[in-house]
């Protein structure tokens, strides 16, 4: 059953949330550091999963979101903390996957709070002090992965917008396996994907522009 959130009624709330792939810092996902924002955009695109990493502080694999409409999202990228690339989900799809707010801990408490609580719910932790973490105005939730397959997995209504930093760039193909028409060995083929028809959010430096998604007509080779 599709959780059905009360309508936004408070400029600071969102029916979206972002997943950003860059934060202008280095990454502590080694798999995905080597990578600049747009490819780690592709590679979730081809794979249609978000992979998880536990977050500072815990142990335990989530994949981190921010609670943004597209004023949030401006002002975010206006910062420069973060790139303009990364992937809009649905709050209430990311809700029915186990997701939901972190619990922003004063930092004199957080020490006793994380003792009190087992791997799993210590990774909604986010440790808080005034001018030291200072992590409030990122609005975080945060989706628990199990260890043993740590990604969240892209479907039915997930994605409501792609947020990209250049009006050109145009989705990757899927891939699907198909017996190779000589040989009949199993090959990777590139086909189209329902996220061609997701609408795109482009940061052209200063604001959010919507734009539609990619026409139909469209047919890159990669």
């Amino acid at each position: 059953m599709t959780a059905t959130f009360r309508p936004v009624v408070h400029p600071g709330q969102s029916d979206t949330l972002v997943h950003f792939c860059s934060r202008g810092r280095d990454s502590k996902a080694q798999t995905h550091a080597h990578l600049a924002p747009v490819e780690r955009l592709e590679s979730i695109l081809r794979t249609m999963r978000l992979d998880a990493f536990p977050p500072h502080g815990a142990d335990h694999p989530v994949v981190c979101l921010s609670e943004s409409a597209i004023a949030g999202v401006e002002s975010l990228l206006a910062g420069q903390m973060w790139a303009p690339w990364g992937v809009v989900l649905c709050r209430s799809w990311v809700w029915d996957q186990g997701g939901g707010p972190v619990w922003y801990v004063r930092d004199d408490v957080t020490s006793s709070a994380r003792k009190a609580l087992d791997a799993r719910t210590n990774a909604w932790l986010v440790r808080t002090k005034p001018g030291d973490a200072d992590w409030l105005h990122e609005r975080e939730w945060r989706v628990p992965c199990e260890p043993s397959s740590p990604h969240l997995s892209l479907y039915g209504g997930a994605l409501v917008a792609i947020l990209v930093g250049d009006p050109n760039w145009t989705p990757p193909l899927g891939l699907a396996i198909e017996p190779h028409p000589m040989t009949g060995e199993p090959i990777e083929v590139g086909r189209s994907n329902p996220k061609h028809s997701v609408p795109r959010w482009w940061w052209d430096g200063t604001r959010i522009v919507p734009l539609g998604p990619v026409p139909e007509q469209f047919n890159p080779e990669w």
